[in-house]
This record gives structure tokens, C-alpha cells and sequence, in this order.
């Protein structure tokens, strides 16, 4: 997501971005439904608190439901023994977007607990024991026409 022409001196500014993946397992999904994933959603610190978080989301869930994808699912690492304000922010968000724990009700069965020392990706090591957990949100073709998201999004 840019900036529009007339908000900056550099017109090519990114103000945000978002990641979309369809390589999900499926193991376990109900027939007729299928999970896609989206996260590494970053909004630039200047341009938050316009909403422009959930435009990047609901062209992200736009981009699944196109997919033929009918749930949605994201992942928030966080620390498993303390709370940090970011993390639970996020969480809090994605619960007012309609997420909701992968098995609902159920934050251990949603959840895989990852100690102190994983190595991520072979190059990020945890500095604290952390909780994975999913959350996952069934989207419908309905919500997203009345939103007016669609592969051009208007300011």
C-alpha cells in the first residue's frame, strides 16, 4: 500500500503491507471449507490510526476469498509468562476483527508453546519461552462487497 500522489513528497512511500498465503494445511478442515492465512501485516508508525491496517486485512481476506478460501487464519507469537502491551494490542484487534482462537474456547488446543532458545526460520532465536497461537475467522463473500474492498481500493 502507497501513499496517494498528493500526501508526500515521495510518492512511492510505503505505508504498508500485508502477506497472503494459500500453502496452508487443510489437514483437518471440514469438506467445502478451505483455510488461508495472512500476517505480517506492518503499518508505518506515522501513517497508524487511519484505519489503513484494516484495509490492508480486508483486501488480504478479498484476496483469499478469491482463492476459494472460506476461513482466514493469522498467528500471534507472544510471550507465555508475561504480557507485552504490543502483543496483547494485537490480540485485542484481531478479536474486534471477528478472530477467534483456532478451537474456540480453547487457548491450549489453539496453541503450541515453544521454549526459551527456539530457533525460528534457523536465525531468530526466543529469548523467552512464547505461545503460538492461531485464530481464525470464516469469511464470507457478502461482508467483503458491502465493505467495498475489491483489487481496487479507494482512499
Amino acid at each position: 500500500l502507497v501513499r496517494p500522489h498528493d500526501e508526500l513528497d515521495d510518492p512511492a512511500a510505503v505505508l504498508g503491507c500485508i502477506k497472503v498465503d494459500l500453502r496452508i494445511s487443510q489437514q483437518g478442515v471440514i469438506a467445502g471449507e478451505r483455510v488461508g492465512e495472512w500476517g505480517c501485516l506492518a503499518v508505518a508508525e506515522a501513517a497508524q490510526g487511519r484505519g489503513l491496517a484494516r484495509i490492508l486485512v480486508a483486501a488480504a481476506e478479498k484476496q483469499l476469498l478469491d482463492a476459494g478460501c472460506t476461513i482466514a487464519e493469522l498467528e500471534l507469537l507472544a510471550p507465555s509468562k508475561w504480557k507485552q502491551a504490543h502483543k496483547e494490542r494485537l490480540r485485542s484487534w484481531y478479536q474486534r476483527l471477528g478472530y477467534v482462537l483456532k478451537v474456540p474456547g480453547d487457548y491450549e488446543a489453539s496453541t503450541t508453546r515453544l521454549p526459551q532458545g527456539t530457533l525460528l526460520l534457523d536465525r531468530f532465536e526466543l529469548a523467552s519461552e512464547s505461545d503460538f497461537t492461531i485464530y481464525r475467522r470464516r469469511i464470507m463473500v457478502a461482508e467483503h462487497a458491502a465493505s467495498g474492498t475489491g483489487s481496487s481500493l479507494d482512499w
